[in-house]
C-alpha cells in the first residue's frame, strides 16, 4: 500500500492511491510526524480495486505535510 499520486491543485493537494475492493481507507496528514499529530483528511473512503483520489484542502499551501493511509 502506497501514495501513487500527489499533485498540487491551487492550494489543494490531490492524493491518489490504489484499493482493494471490500476494504475501507482513511487518508491522514500531520505537519511533523509525532504520535498524535494525525488528522484525517477523509474518513470512510470504501475500496474499489482501482485508484481512489482524495483531496485534501488547503494541503498544498502548508509549508510541510505528511500524508499516510489508514486500512480498516
Amino acid at each position: 500500500l502506497k501514495i501513487s499520486q500527489m499533485q498540487a491543485n491551487g492550494n489543494n493537494m490531490i492524493v491518489g492511491f490504489a484499493t482493494v475492493a471490500g476494504k475501507t481507507y482513511r487518508l491522514e496528514y500531520s505537519g511533523t510526524l509525532q504520535n498524535g499529530s494525525w488528522t484525517a483528511v477523509q474518513d470512510g473512503i470504501a475500496g474499489t480495486g482501482g485508484t481512489i483520489q482524495v483531496t485534501d484542502t488547503g494541503g498544498a499551501a502548508q509549508p510541510q505535510r505528511f500524508y499516510r493511509i489508514v486500512v480498516r
